[in-house]
C-alpha cells in the first residue's frame, strides 16, 4: 500500500495513457464472461486490460466460486452447532469466547466441544492468538455476515447489551411467524 501511495502519480498517469491507448485505438472489444448487471463495466475494463496485454479479465471466477463455497460451508458449519447449542437465543462474542477459551482448569476434553470442531478458519488462526484476538475476529466476522442465511437461519444484529455495551447477535428463522407482544384486538392476554 505505501508503494502505491508513494507513487500514486506515476501510476494513474500510466492507467489514463493505456486507457487513451485503448480509446484512440477504436475502443477494441475483448473476449469477457458474462457478469450480470456489470456487463458494461466487464467489457470496459477486459478490453483495456486486454488491449494492455494482459489477457484472461475475470476468468479466474470458478476458482474464486470454489472458495467462496468452502467458506460458506465453514460457516454454515459453525451456525448449525451454534443453532443446536443456543437456539435463537442473543449472544455476545464474549459468550461465545467462554465457550471456545473455557476456565484454566477445564479438562482437556473441551477441545472435543462441537462448537469448538466447528470453528472456520479464519476464527481457527485467532484462537491460537489467545481470547482477545478471537473476540475482536469474532466480532468481525459476524459484522461480516450479518443479514447473511445459514440453513435456513438469519444471522441478524440484535441491538446492543445495556449493561455490558457490546452488540448481541442471534440466530433466527426468517420464515417464522413474528411474534406478537400485545393483542392487538385491543383485549387481554
Amino acid at each position: 500500500i505505501s508503494y502505491v501511495t508513494d507513487n500514486r502519480g506515476d501510476l494513474l498517469s500510466a492507467a489514463l495513457t493505456i486507457i487513451r491507448a485503448w480509446y484512440t485505438n477504436g475502443k477494441p472489444k475483448a473476449s469477457v464472461p458474462t457478469l450480470g448487471s456489470f456487463q458494461e463495466w466487464a467489457d470496459t475494463i477486459g478490453s483495456v486490460l486486454a488491449f494492455a496485454g494482459i489477457p484472461g479479465f475475470l476468468t479466474n471466477r470458478e476458482q474464486t466460486q470454489v472458495v467462496q463455497d468452502e467458506s460458506l460451508q465453514e460457516w454454515t458449519a459453525f451456525f448449525d452447532v451454534w443453532w443446536e447449542r443456543f437456539g435463537s437465543r442473543e449472544l455476545t462474542a464474549d459468550d461465545i469466547c467462554r465457550v471456545v477459551f473455557p476456565a484454566k482448569d477445564a479438562p482437556v476434553e473441551y477441545l472435543e466441544d462441537p462448537l469448538i470442531q466447528a470453528l472456520p478458519g479464519p476464527l481457527v488462526i485467532n484462537r491460537n492468538q489467545g481470547d482477545g484476538s478471537f473476540k475482536r475476529s469474532l466480532g468481525r466476522q459476524l459484522s461480516k455476515l450479518r443479514g447473511r442465511i445459514f440453513n435456513g437461519r438469519k444471522l441478524t444484529d440484535a441491538g446492543i447489551n445495556s449493561n455490558r455495551h457490546v452488540r448481541l447477535w442471534k440466530l433466527v428463522n426468517p420464515n417464522a411467524p413474528p411474534t406478537t407482544l400485545f393483542d392487538m384486538e385491543g383485549g387481554d392476554e
